[in-house]
């Protein structure tokens, strides 16, 4: 009787610590949203906020202008304000989700962001690949991975100073895997954790831990830094199944 009073505490313990663990990731992820919402809020208000301001100026200058030709002018400055307010809006609208991650998948999602990404940092990309071909993941799997690589490769043009980066994404029936490796100036990754530039960090780590996976990161100052992840599909995929027949039940 003793023994199975201690192993029912173990368990009690074990289901205290799961649902405490699973209570802390729920409220950092809604810190993280919200981190997201004001970053989306300041782009509205800082970029196209100003650009809709400018465009109303004109086109008011317009209206109140005498001289055909002036007031054509104003119309053509107007003209280019509102096709720089659509690339804008493009922009903004490509960096909440690419449709090409739902369109075509993982692989082709990483090879135009790869892309996008070296024009605009003139940072190289080796990209190597296997097993992503012509597969669909779960939409979940990939957001986590999409989003975790591109955070990786934020820091990097932030904070790395290199003109190369590697990246690795490999998948076999059980998992999926990433590896972003730069040979830059490195970090203390405890430092930088207790640090105010963490949130990054923090979010990539427990968008991985909700899937089941596992993030690491090795760096060390001068010494570049290796960002790794695991996502388990098996589990991932029999997780989901189970909730579906306990709603199912329910």
């Amino acid at each position: 009787l003793i023994e199975m009073a201690v192993q029912n505490l173990r368990q009690f313990e074990q289901i205290v610590v799961g649902r405490m663990r699973a209570q802390t990731l729920s409220e950092r992820l809604v810190e993280v949203q919200e981190d997201e919402r004001r970053e989306i809020a300041r782009e509205l208000h800082d970029e196209i906020g100003q650009i809709l301001t400018g465009l109303k100026i004109q086109l008011d200058m317009a209206l109140r202008e005498n001289q055909p030709e002036q007031a054509m002018g104003q119309i053509q400055e107007a003209q280019g304000l509102t096709n720089e307010l659509i690339g804008r809006v493009r922009q903004l609208s490509l960096d909440l989700r690419p449709a090409m991650l739902d369109d075509f998948g993982l692989l082709s999602a990483f090879q135009w962001y790869f892309e996008r990404y070296t024009r605009l940092t003139h940072i190289e990309i080796n990209f190597r690949h296997q097993g992503l071909e012509e597969q669909r993941f779960a939409s979940e799997l990939e957001t986590a991975a999409y989003r975790v690589t591109q955070e990786a490769l934020t820091n990097v043009a932030r904070y790395a100073g290199v003109s190369t980066v590697e990246v690795t994404a490999w998948a076999t029936d059980t998992q999926l895997r990433l590896q972003i490796s730069d040979e830059g100036k490195g970090f203390s990754p405890e430092e930088k954790v207790r640090g105010i530039s963490s949130r990054g960090l923090v979010g990539m780590r427990e968008r991985i831990q909700l899937l089941g996976g596992s993030l690491t990161i090795l760096s060390a100052p001068g010494e570049g830094t290796q960002v790794i992840v695991s996502l388990p599909l098996v589990s991932f995929l029999e997780r989901r199944a189970n909730d579906r027949e306990d709603l199912a039940g329910g």
